[in-house]
């Protein structure tokens, strides 16, 4: 998969804030690369920006001990189920990112004391990968996408520290080592903690970095350390709460980590106390993903003991195992969904020999003639029913590996040099793209999920600017095509029937934002963008209709075309209902994301954006900045975005930057060296 490794500054502690701070399931359009880049350039920054930099994000060396209200919003995580994310607020992320620098090495340090852990951070990350199958993605952007050559930080780095040894729970099950344990054992439990992150009390970092009753006695002198201080740094963050941390961000899953680490040693150092001792890699064997833990014996009455020993440690730190989702398996070990996946991958390889050819040497692919493309989609649509495990999950457990499957045979297909296609290549190439879109298209309606959402809108996004480059009169068909299907998504129960309060429906959004790439000509109605954009109403005290990534969502997708005027005048409405008063924008998450989109937006008018600059210098007690101030401010604002670039941006950089992030983060995790 690798084809170049290029260098990253290990010192550059501001990437923090690009690959750590931030959940990954947002909107395409959303990252921290402009806030990383206001950052980095603060020493030279004019008045209002440093304005701006000094109250909602930088602390200048001040110690603070404010709490913040994170933006918080739930995704989909089943089709009945839900998952509470968030984002914190851009000082709550700096304050992160100057722990980082504080603590980097007693981070590591940490994170390394677990013989049982697989995912653990090892060094700061110094290098950054280009994968081979980039280069069709590469072949179809547009705009200016100088940015990937300009800035390596903000596009390819997915984590600060370097992790081993697997980056994603699947590949530790396709691997020798799982191959060995199963050769030597012949049980696995796998176990998992009930709502972990919501479960952790902050204070027990403390406790598990020493011992726990040597830091009650000695309070004043753990709470100088490194755990009091990243534990007041995550509740600080999380509104003051002390039970539970913020779901989403990298950092998180660092304060876990440490935590979960503790919590290995004390259970193996109690095993080994048992009056007849178990021995970690001869009586029993366990590796540990995060909270998933996987428990290897060959003594059904040992895996019990090793159970309960963990299950003692766990609750000391006030976690309790989900019995509920305990797992036991004997060899082989295999679950209904590894062999659903299975199935599905030979199932795809089948089905894409039916109407393309494959090159040996550099694994393109050029499909033939399709007799009955209609036919084709229907058997192939059955014969995934057949793959789906019997069970009530049904094609959720193999829909997102299908789509991400047949994303990388459309990058197969779409990677052609210039030369034009002949007639009868044309009309084959947009058969298959047909044929592939319409499965896609197909299993997403049946499963939308937000990782798939983002292999979805890659496929829009090459099938279209493919179509434009080399199909000639084929072209329409293909747009055609998306409009159709995306519009269809929109009214879809899946869709539709989400009235949960806080819910986005990245699912759809994502796919919304995809199809903006066809062009004016394929916008979509006014009905359905509006009621896309306003579910999941804001968290907060505003009274608005729209929650911050509804906004600019909303806005980067209607841009300045008249068929949305009453919807942009309604989006105005709201923003100054959430920002009517910016007392609290320094500890209100969602009002200074907010204020900082719309202040770099193009498509809102500037008297309404300068308004808003002198607003927020009134209620923060500051003189109103002059006219030559605002002028200077708003003549650079382009190029001082925040969490949405709205110009000059091509949207596959995001998603090549959200497929990187996927492929080293696992909601969200690090990155592999």
């Amino acid at each position: 998969m690798v084809a170049k490794r290029k260098s990253i500054k290990r010192s550059d502690y501001n990437r923090v804030l690009v690959t750590d701070t931030l959940p990954n399931e947002a909107p395409i359009v959303f990252s921290n690369d402009g806030l990383y880049r206001n950052c980095s350039a603060a020493a030279t920054a004019e008045p209002i920006m440093r304005t701006l930099l000094d109250t909602l994000v930088l602390t200048n060396g001040l110690q603070e001990n404010k709490w913040r209200l994170p933006y918080s919003y739930k995704v989909r995580k089943t089709q009945i189920d839900f998952r509470r994310l968030a984002v914190i607020h851009p000082r709550s992320q700096w304050e992160l990112r100057l722990l980082y620098e504080e603590y980097t090495e007693m981070i590591l340090y940490l994170c390394s004391r677990s013989e049982f852990s697989i995912r653990q951070p090892y060094k700061v990350a110094s290098r950054y990968y280009e994968r081979k199958s980039d280069s069709a993605v590469n072949r179809y952007k547009e705009g200016v996408v100088a940015l990937l050559r300009e800035d390596p930080v903000t596009q390819y780095s997915p984590s600060f520290f370097a992790y081993k040894d697997f980056n994603r729970p699947h590949k530790f099950f396709d691997s020798m080592q799982f191959c060995d344990l199963e050769k030597q054992y012949k049980f696995l439990w796998r176990i998992d903690v009930a709502k972990c992150f919501e479960s952790i009390y902050t204070h027990t970092l403390s406790w598990a970095i020493k011992d726990k009753e040597f830091s009650k006695q000695k309070k004043n002198i753990v709470d100088s350390t490194f755990g009091e201080t990243f534990a007041k740094k995550m509740q600080n963050a999380n509104n003051g709460e002390t039970n539970g941390i913020v779901i989403g961000p990298e950092a998180s899953r660092i304060f876990a980590e440490i935590l979960f680490q503790a919590i290995d040693r004390r259970a193996l150092i109690n095993l080994r106390q048992l009056k007849s001792p178990l021995i970690h890699g001869r009586d029993y064997a366990v590796r540990r993903y995060v909270d998933d833990t996987f428990i290897f014996s060959n003594d059904q009455d040992d895996l019990r003991a090793v159970y309960e020993k963990y299950s003692e440690a766990l609750e000391l730190c006030n976690m309790r195992i989900n019995s509920e989702k305990t797992e036991r398996m004997s060899r082989p070990f295999a679950t209904d969904k590894s062999r659903a996946i299975g199935l599905a991958s030979r199932g795809v390889n089948e089905f894409i020999k039916s109407f393309c050819k494959q090159n040996k040497k550099s694994g393109k692919l050029t499909p033939t003639k399709i007799r009955y493309p209609a036919s084709l989609t229907q058997s192939f649509i059955a014969s995934c029913r057949e793959m789906c495990p019997k069970n009530p999950a049904g094609y959720d457990e193999i829909a997102s590996f299908l789509i991400g499957s047949l994303l990388e045979r459309i990058k197969k297909i779409v990677d052609i040099q210039k030369a034009p296609l002949s007639e009868k290549s044309r009309g084959q190439y947009a058969q298959a793209l047909r044929v592939l879109l319409d499965i896609m298209y197909f299993l997403y309606n049946m499963s939308p999920d937000v990782s798939s959402s983002y292999h979805m809108a890659t496929a829009i996004i090459l099938a279209n600017r493919f179509a434009r480059r080399h199909l000639g009169e084929h072209e329409p068909v293909i747009k055609q095509a998306i409009y159709d299907h995306t519009e269809q998504l929109l009214s879809s129960k899946n869709i539709r029937e989400m009235g949960v309060k806080g819910f986005i429906c990245l699912e759809a959004i994502n796919v919304v934002l995809a199809a903006s790439d066809l062009g004016k000509a394929h916008l979509l109605p006014e009905p359905e963008v509006r009621r896309l954009m306003q579910a999941g109403t804001s968290q907060g005290d505003s009274g608005g209709k729209y929650s911050y990534f509804g906004i600019v969502s909303c806005l980067f997708y209607i841009k300045d075309h008249d068929i949305y005027s009453s919807l942009r005048k309604e989006i105005v409405s709201d923003i100054k209902v959430h920002l009517s008063d910016l007392r609290d924008v320094s500890t209100n998450a969602e009002k200074a994301l907010l204020l900082l989109d719309i202040l770099a937006c193009p498509h809102l008018e500037i008297q309404f954006k300068e308004k808003l600059v002198v607003r927020l210098h009134k209620d923060i007690g500051q003189p109103a900045p002059n006219q030559a101030d605002l002028d200077a401010f708003f003549a650079k604002s382009d190029e001082q975005y925040w969490f949405v670039k709205w110009k000059g941006v091509d949207l596959l950089n995001m998603l090549q930057k959200r497929e990187s992030l996927f492929q080293s983060k696992d909601e969200p995790e690090g990155s592999e060296e």
